[in-house]
């Protein structure tokens, strides 16, 4: 710290001000906090600009992270990909935080295939995608209702061994439930996988099953009776309208 109070004293006596990086990254998150993007973007590039040395690489990458943090939560896919391309741009290497959060905005447009290919530009660059990139990857298809894709990505994120997560679940079952009915059986049977490995759906998630095994008939009454007692083990409490969908249209045991 004293260093650096004296590189700023000498900066002030040579008449050149260089902002240090946590100025200008505190600076930018409150632009960005505020949703002025561009004051946001106009601020970084002209301290970017001020002076070749400043910010280095890995500080650029870390601010244009947030940048893709922010534009991710506003949904705006388009400008998360200028700030990647802009890191880039600078030779700075991406981290996991960079990764899961263009891969975040991905899930926004359900646009699968441009998830897929940051997936595969972190495992070019030797980064391990986490729990958090194998939800980002399954919701996109989720949004898009490829079945298929978040599938495939939940057995991909088993082979690489990392830990399940609820959530890729939840919307690898949504993603079924909303596709052609031959999916349907896989709804229940995801289910009781993410209930064998310790998860804990939410009633939420039983509905959705549940509306599905009212739609396959007497082939999904024993799966959903299972299911049920599964439910009431995991002390979830049933409603009435599952409740009524068990007795009256199932015709299960309770």
């Amino acid at each position: 710290m004293a260093e650096l109070w004296r590189q700023r004293a000498a900066s002030k006596a040579s008449g050149l001000h260089h902002t240090d990086p946590v100025t200008v990254a505190s600076a930018v998150q409150a632009r960005l906090r505020a949703g002025d993007f561009e004051g946001a973007e106009k601020y970084f590039e002209d301290e970017f600009g001020r002076h070749a040395q400043f910010p280095i690489r890995r500080d650029a990458m870390i601010i244009l992270t947030s940048f893709i943090e922010a534009f991710a939560r506003a949904g705006n896919l388009e400008r998360a990909e200028a700030a990647f391309e802009r890191i880039e741009s600078l030779n700075a290497r991406p981290n996991i935080r960079t990764f899961n959060a263009i891969l975040k905005a991905t899930c926004a447009t359900g646009d699968h295939r441009k998830a897929s290919h940051y997936y595969r530009k972190a495992v070019a660059l030797g980064i391990e995608p986490d729990s958090y990139s194998y939800n980002s990857l399954i919701m996109s298809c989720a949004k898009a209702t490829y079945a298929e894709g978040a599938l495939q990505w939940l057995d991909t994120m088993a082979a690489q061994s990392v830990e399940p997560h609820l959530l890729g679940y939840d919307h690898a079952i949504s993603a079924c439930s909303r596709s052609d009915p031959d999916r349907f059986e896989m709804t229940w049977q995801l289910l009781d996988r993410a209930i064998q490995l310790g998860l804990r759906p939410s009633l939420g998630t039983y509905k959705v099953v549940f509306r599905c095994c009212l739609r396959c008939g007497d082939v999904a009454r024993k799966p959903a009776e299972g299911l049920f007692r599964s439910m009431v083990a995991s002390r979830v409490e049933p409603d009435g309208a599952v409740r009524w969908n068990f007795t009256k249209n199932l015709d299960a045991e309770l």
